[in-house]
């Protein structure tokens, strides 16, 4: 299963079942194929030369920020004419997941584009936080350097498992390289998961258009996202193999793009 310019076809992909987690799913009830929002597009930007060595707010940043983002479209949040902070650019955005039907499943509250140590939120219908997008970097990383995102939950995912902070612990991490569309992904106990990857290319103002798999660490499909048909904008359409936890599938696509849009943005107009 290499990572080709083409998306593999979903049915063979996608074709072996694979065991329930042990640990469950974080979202019981979701079905194998969902659609989902995308995340706009990044916003045209740069940071203030000193996010160059910003330190992170870490979990907490994710639990607390949310609640103080205003959702004015008007709102741009510490930007000035020499750059954003840690609280990026642009608004806050409620990316609605459903099953094929309409039905609400849940809601991923992404924090502004270019930020750093806020975070994302999975919440179900009723409002309950079920995991955290949070970066494990404690500076603004580098486009450079390897980096990496964690995605917690408010339970362990094995047996005496300490929590990473407060009540939360980390289910996934994935870690991207420069230079590739590739991310690795680890469980709580730091073995490996698999790997998924980002389809590279032009996808105007939505990433709903953008491309993503993602497989096991015997390289058997266990995600395909492609964009939905007859739809502008686009939304993602997320196919999962049999088994497969869908809601943390969505998580670890959506860590990838975190990951990436929070590297440090120099002024090159200057």
């Amino acid at each position: 299963m290499g990572c080709g310019a083409s998306v593999p076809n979903a049915a063979e992909f996608l074709a072996t079942a694979q065991p329930a987690p042990a640990e469950g799913y974080v979202a019981t009830g979701w079905p194998q194929s969902i659609k989902m929002k995308g995340w706009s597009n990044e916003v045209h930007a740069y940071h203030h030369p000193s996010e160059g060595g910003a330190m992170a707010g870490m979990v907490q940043w994710v639990m607390n920020e949310h609640a103080d983002q205003s959702d004015d479209p008007s709102e741009t949040a510490n930007w000035n004419s020499s750059g954003c902070g840690k609280g990026g650019c642009g608004v806050p955005e409620a990316l609605e997941i459903c099953d094929l039907d309409g039905q609400p499943l849940g809601t991923l509250k992404m924090p502004r584009h270019l930020s750093f140590g806020i975070g994302a939120q999975l919440k179900d219908p009723a409002g309950n936080v079920l995991a955290l997008l949070c970066t494990a970097e404690t500076k603004r990383p580098q486009g450079f350097s390897s980096s990496s995102y964690q995605v917690l939950v408010p339970r362990p995912q094995f047996q005496g498992q300490a929590p990473f902070s407060g009540a939360w612990y980390v289910w996934a991490t994935i870690r991207r390289a420069p230079m590739t569309g590739t991310v690795q992904i680890a469980n709580g106990q730091g073995a490996p998961m698999g790997k998924g990857h980002t389809y590279m290319g032009y996808v105007g103002w939505n990433l709903g258009n953008q491309k993503w798999k993602c497989e096991n660490a015997s390289g058997q499909g266990l995600t395909i996202c492609t964009p939905t048909a007859g739809e502008k904008p686009a939304r993602h359409h997320v196919q999962c193999a049999a088994g497969v936890d869908v809601a943390l599938q969505v998580c670890l696509m959506y860590a990838a793009k975190l990951a990436n849009d929070e590297l440090f943005r120099a002024d090159n107009t200057n």
